[in-house]
């Protein structure tokens, strides 16, 4: 049982409804309106679950589109779901027992919102870097709005004009404009954070912007994102990447677009013993592991990477999902500081353990149960108070894995950032995920702790090295950036050591591999596109100059080559190359048009002798791998 005691105001003895300004529910599962049932995406079966929120069984289970991702439940009581590996969305009845209408739209969608009339349906298209606008009728598409980056969530402003729209890849969000036809007129970059770690400030990247979503006052919005410290610290804690990814929350004030800097709480004042100024929004780094005096504390409550997000009716608190550590933390959202918190400098009330990797949650009308499904485990967790106490009083159980057992049990240990065979939970524990998620690329450089460095030796000036995606890494040895590791077990081994596991056996990287092998590239946006002479002539090109070193089903000989600056590199796959920005082993170059022109890091890369129209096809051709 969670000590949530000092949220009862939230969940218990709340007499008035949430008002439906906002919704209460987000992510991979949403309740009614009158809170009788609750809609539930199963990815791994293309369904839509609905479950009785009383008698807590599944009523119906409705096919939709392939790898559902999110649902949502409009003011009418319409069910909408996007189908991510469909490039769908679908709106269903009520009760969500019949697809209504599916329409198509953009590669990869995963967001959805209504504007502030509710006429229009809003879907992120995550892969083709464009939101859809959808008569939420009919869903018949309005218009595709290129708004760039990985957008991944949207929610609508009040006002009837404006539409934000989080990147995943950044933690950036853009604003659109409907009254210019959904053009991008502000994009809103989160602040990098200096935050505390193990007595020293570091600064921290943001990325990862799963989440965003509005106030009930229409005066916010809440972004959920990751804070990545992918620098070098001392040599006391070079071996480890505990805390190296950590859960945030950006405030962006709706009246004049800017994002809320945490200042006060992210500061040398906290180390120095400087007292943080009442501010009225939440901390925006929620480490569970790190007191206001830059301590560790190990309440083994750490947290990783949010998955989605709720504000409460009366815009006092927010839970935050997340999907790597099983918890859901309880923040407040107006900066409230209370000694008897779990964490009381960042305003983290506590934090409860639900199921594997939560990726939605929703909130009764009354605020007094909480709904949060498990996609790993395919339940629903039943929070509720009792006896003075948050806690999970139920689990609803809906289906069942149908992945090989080896499979499974290695998707479960990638997903896990509690496990302490792969981190230390202790500390505020990552997971594989952390820095692939979803097996691709986080689009990060990172310095890497040396291997079997004694701690109180000097730690070398180590360089960046940029995230490669997993997908096909069976078949891609030798590993890292050198080349160094030459199998996968070698591999598991070094990124468990330097994640804080205690170690793995070789059926865990067994059961690693086996999931690491089903991971595929995403949905292409370029994909039939692209006009088949420009794609001919960049293929011929390729062959030409490219083949020699990216060869094969998985597009490298797995061999080393010295670059320019004489850094003996393996050859990358190109596989799935065109979501993997920046480029290259130190991530300098930020296109793959850079890759053979202003950034080449080895002499054959160099193809500034190429027309442009043949640096177009190439690039068009690459893009289609």
């Amino acid at each position: 049982m969670s000590r949530l005691w000092s949220v009862l105001p939230l969940l218990v003895a709340v007499s008035c409804t949430q008002p439906n300004v906002t919704p209460r529910s987000s992510g991979s599962v949403a309740v009614s309106n009158d809170d009788a049932l609750l809609f539930v995406v199963d990815a791994d079966h293309d369904l839509l679950v609905v479950i009785d929120t009383k008698t807590r069984s599944v009523l119906r289970q409705t096919p939709v589109g392939r790898q559902p991702e999110r649902v949502m439940v409009a003011p009418d009581g319409a069910v909408f779901v996007s189908s991510r590996g469909a490039r769908t969305v679908s709106r269903l009845s009520k009760g969500g027992e019949v697809v209504e209408a599916t329409a198509t739209v953009g590669a990869e969608p995963v967001g959805l919102a209504l504007s502030a009339d509710q006429s229009q349906l809003l879907v992120a298209n995550s892969r083709s870097g464009t939101v859809s606008m959808l008569d939420a009728k009919t869903l018949q598409v309005r218009r595709e709005v290129e708004v760039g980056g990985q957008p991944w969530a949207v929610t609508a402003a009040p006002d009837g004009r404006r539409v934000y729209v989080s990147d995943f890849t950044n933690g950036a969000v853009r604003v659109a404009d409907l009254d210019r036809g959904g053009q991008v007129s502000l994009t809103l970059e989160q602040p990098a954070e200096a935050e505390c770690a193990f007595g020293t400030v570091a600064t921290r990247t943001p990325n990862q912007a799963a989440d965003v979503v509005l106030s009930p006052e229409g005066d916010r919005v809440y972004v959920a994102h990751v804070q990545s410290r992918t620098g070098q610290l001392g040599a006391m804690v070079q071996n480890s990447l505990r805390l190296a990814v950590a859960p945030a929350l950006s405030t962006i004030e709706t009246s004049s677009d800017t994002v809320r800097r945490d200042v006060a709480r992210n500061t040398n004042a906290l180390i120095n013993g400087g007292a943080a100024p009442e501010v009225d929004f939440p901390a925006a780094f929620l480490s569970t592991n790190l007191d206001e005096g830059c301590n560790e504390t190990r309440v083994n409550s750490g947290m990783d990477a949010p998955s989605s997000l709720v504000v409460d009716g009366r815009g006092e608190w927010i839970f935050v999902a997340d999907h790597n550590s099983n918890s859901v933390a309880v923040v407040s959202a107006t900066g409230r500081v209370d000694e008897r918190y779990r964490v009381p400098a960042r305003g983290i009330s506590d934090v409860v353990r639900v199921g594997a990797r939560p990726t939605g949650i929703a909130v009764a009308g009354d605020l007094r149960t909480a709904w949060v499904h498990n996609a790993l485990d395919y339940t629903v967790s039943v929070v509720e108070t009792v006896d003075g106490a948050l806690t999970e009083t139920h689990v609803i159980p809906f289906g069942r894995s149908t992945l090989p057992a080896e499979v499974e049990r290695g998707r479960r240990l990638f997903y896990s950032a509690v496990d302490a065979r792969m981190t230390e939970p202790e500390f505020g524990g990552v997971s594989c995920s952390s820095c692939h998620p979803n097996g691709g690329a986080d689009g990060l450089s990172w310095v890497l702790p040396e291997q079997d460095l004694n701690p109180w030796q000097t730690q070398r000036t180590l360089p960046a090295r940029n995230t490669p995606p997993l997908w096909g890494v069976t078949t891609t040895a030798p590993y890292h950036w050198d080349g160094a590791l030459a199998d996968l077990p070698a591999f598991s081994t070094r990124m468990v050591t330097q994640m804080g596991g205690r170690g793995v056996s070789r059926s865990d990287v067994t059961d690693l591999s086996a999931y690491m092998g089903t991971v595929s590239p995403p949905d292409n946006p370029a994909s039939g596109r692209l006009a088949p002479g420009l794609v001919a002539r960049g293929e011929a090109l390729f062959a030409e100059r490219c083949e020699s070193c990216h060869k094969g089903a998985a597009l490298t000989d797995g061999l080393a080559h010295q670059t320019l600056s004489a850094v003996s590199m393996d050859t990358p796959s190109l596989r799935g190359v065109f979501a993997t920005a920046p480029y290259l082993h130190d991530g300098t170059a930020q296109s793959l048009r850079q890759v053979i022109t202003t950034r080449s890091s080895l002499a054959q890369h160099d193809q500034r002798g190429l027309s442009p129209a043949d640096l177009e096809a190439l690039e068009a051709f690459v893009t289609t791998r």
